[in-house]
């Protein structure tokens, strides 16, 4: 939203519904200069790609190679915009993590350009790290945004049929989401998030205690939507946690 961006938000799709609330409402010059740099599916991890083990959604060595370099093409644009300062990482991050669903391509030298690897949190770590000495060493400042607590159902919708007074499906409580059962299945996702300020030296945060209680995570706030899928925020539901949480701020005081 401007010549001369203050703010670069990376990462794919998850990094991409962040937008909407980092924006927020406003409507003057107090709106943050903001630069979307988003590739789905492929993470903000420097030199590193997943590939599926199983070829379902077309996430093969091509295009591995190619979420590779555009992350190359990120750093480029940073090493030439100084009106960067603050540098905004997203993403679900499992697709690095899952070694039965994903294998990870790295580069590596001139005898062997790309390497072939296990997915895992050291490779994830190490990925992530990589991305934040190399932003840091351009004299700009970075965090990490955490995923939001995800579904094992499209709650999106889910609330659609709710408010259309529907049958809802599967035995999902208001559409919301079961604490446990979401801490059970991203339970790699979430020792990734806890490593990352002592093994990759970035803060992380995150959503959790705004939309999460003892026993459900909220996915309806006053009358609002708050996912549009199974983990993506809708654009309303990105400027409500936002504002709720006080993000753009948060992102200023923890950036380093």
């Amino acid at each position: 939203n401007s010549e001369a961006p203050a703010i670069l938000v990376w990462g794919d799709s998850y990094a991409m519904h962040l937008v909407p609330g980092i924006l927020g409402d406003h409507r003057s010059d107090a709106s943050p200069t903001i630069v979307q740099a988003t590739r789905s599916s492929c993470g903000p991890l420097l030199d590193v790609a997943p590939v599926e083990r199983r070829f379902v959604r077309g996430y093969n060595t091509y295009w591995a190679e190619r979420c590779i370099a555009f992350n190359d093409s990120v750093i480029r644009y940073l090493e030439q915009t100084d009106s960067i300062r603050t540098v905004v990482l997203s993403s679900p991050f499992s697709q690095y993590l899952e070694n039965g669903s994903y294998q990870l391509i790295k580069r590596g030298d001139s005898e062997h350009p790309l390497l072939t690897l296990d997915a895992g949190l050291l490779p994830a770590i190490a990925g992530v790290k990589a991305t934040v000495k190399r932003v840091r060493a351009l004299g700009k400042t970075i965090i990490v945004i955490a995923p939001p607590p995800q579904g094992t159902f499209n709650i999106g919708k889910c609330l659609e049929r709710m408010r259309s007074g529907l049958v809802v499906l599967g035995g999902v409580r208001d559409c919301k989401i079961d604490l446990e059962l979401y801490k059970k299945n991203s339970a790699v996702v979430l020792q990734l998030l806890d490593a990352l300020p002592k093994m990759a030296n970035v803060e992380v945060i995150g959503f959790d205690s705004y939309l999460c209680q003892t026993v459900w995570c909220e996915t309806f706030i006053d009358g609002t939507f708050v996912y549009r899928d199974s983990g993506h925020f809708s654009y309303e539901g990105s400027v409500l946690l936002s504002k709720r949480s006080g993000l753009l701020e948060r992102i200023y005081r923890a950036a380093r």
